[in-house]
């Protein structure tokens, strides 16, 4: 078995956002199946972590220090005369304009000291870690999203770009100093492979198969909608408080709808809306829940809510963008409807037949027993191929 080093600048426990749940469940399945797994946290100010919980979970525990360096003026001066004079742009991020150099002497002492065989990066803005490591040492970035132009992606939902954006040549950059790429789905696994030369795998996000099918749904009816306050969350679920709740209370004015997450901080309270913020435990949520939604307009990646809502057996109505990379289970295991009428068509119709409801449990529980092997299979072939290339070779290989 290997010993894996993962560096991440987002903390895997507590996971009440999808992204600390993405990774805690990959870093969770690489040590369940053997691996030794070392985590090093870049701790970065506003992002609390259960410091106490990772160091009891991983094999080992770091907690770096990390700090973004300021915005580049060039960029700062271009956004700035950008929105006074009104143009939808902004100048991308450089792949390394958020990488704090500070860490590398510690990173570099734990490599050190631990000689793994492996390394692990979450984010591509993190990618440049790698150079800390020689060609004895497999270098797999887990990239989570495309971010070679998201800027546009904002723009084109009336948005102002949130968070860390990039341009495709600065993305191929970072990507290329990796010898294996994650991507979370089949479309950024085609864009990721004609960014780059390097081997790029899919491994969406693991699941654990949950007991909450075979409830009665609650009476009135009840809706889910679980998310972080991140803009796409927010956008969705208030396009569709906007929108599609209200055809819903006119056709059935008891139905109420479960926020529950960092997102019902950011939401007006309004009849049937319950705003129940951060929750220790799901489970009991979608226990009662008639349908949980996932609204979304736009975005990139695995819309990890959707893969956990199918994980618990519940029924789901999401748009195209919720169900990226796992079309096939439209209409098995999930409804898809982008307009507002149809979406609400589509919640009602699960609330009313009892038949459609085990056809779209049923469709979640054959997801849920073949999706981990499918997802994570290809990411353990590979750390096996290198691991017994390496045995064979006294100066190692790496996979490229």
């Amino acid at each position: 078995m290997a010993r894996i080093l993962v560096i991440s600048p987002t903390p895997s426990h507590p996971q009440d956002a999808g992204n600390r749940a993405r990774i805690f469940a990959l870093v969770s399945e690489l040590q369940r199946v053997g691996h030794e797994i070392h985590f090093v946290y870049l701790d970065r100010p506003g992002h609390s972590g259960d410091f106490e919980a990772m160091e009891r979970h991983w094999d080992g525990f770091w907690k770096i220090p990390y700090r973004l360096p300021p915005v580049p003026w060039l960029k700062r001066w271009h956004d700035f005369f950008s929105r006074a004079v009104g143009r939808k742009r902004v100048l991308p991020f450089g792949v390394d304009d958020w990488f704090d150099g500070a860490v590398a002497q510690s990173v570099r002492e734990i490599a050190e000291r631990l000689k793994p065989d492996i390394v692990m990066v979450e984010y591509v803005f993190i990618s440049k870690i790698f150079q800390l490591f020689d060609r004895n040492v497999l270098k797999i970035l887990d990239t989570h999203d495309v971010f070679g132009g998201r800027d546009r992606m904002f723009f084109q939902n009336n948005l102002h770009p949130q968070w860390f954006y990039t341009s495709e040549i600065e993305e191929k950059k970072g990507v290329d100093r990796a010898d294996v790429i994650l991507a979370i789905q089949p479309q950024e696994e085609a864009y990721f492979r004609k960014l780059s030369g390097k081997k790029v795998l899919t491994v969406g996000h693991l699941i654990r198969p949950a007991e909450a099918a075979g409830t009665e749904p609650a009476l009135p009816p009840r809706l889910l909608f679980v998310g972080s306050s991140n803009h796409v969350n927010l956008e969705g679920i208030k396009w569709f408080i906007e929108n599609v709740f209200g055809i819903l209370r006119g056709r059935s004015p008891d139905i109420e709808l479960d926020i529950v997450g960092n997102a019902a901080n950011f939401i007006e309270p309004a009849p049937g809306l319950n705003l129940l913020g951060k929750v220790e435990d799901l489970t009991p949520f979608y226990k009662k829940a008639s349908v949980v939604i996932n609204p979304l307009r736009f975005g990139t990646g695995l819309k990890i809510k959707t893969v956990e809502a199918l994980a618990m057996k519940r029924p789901l109505v999401t748009t195209r963008v919720g169900a990226a990379g796992i079309e096939e289970w439209s209409e098995r295991a999930i409804l898809c409807a982008e307009e507002p009428d149809k979406f609400a068509d589509a919640i009602l119709r699960i609330i009313d037949s009892r038949e459609l409801r085990d056809t779209l449990e049923k469709g979640a529980g054959e997801f849920s027993s073949s999706y981990n092997y499918e997802a994570f299979s290809p990411l353990q072939n590979e750390i096996e191929l290198f691991l017994n290339e390496k045995r064979q070779s006294p100066l190692g290989v790496t996979v490229s």
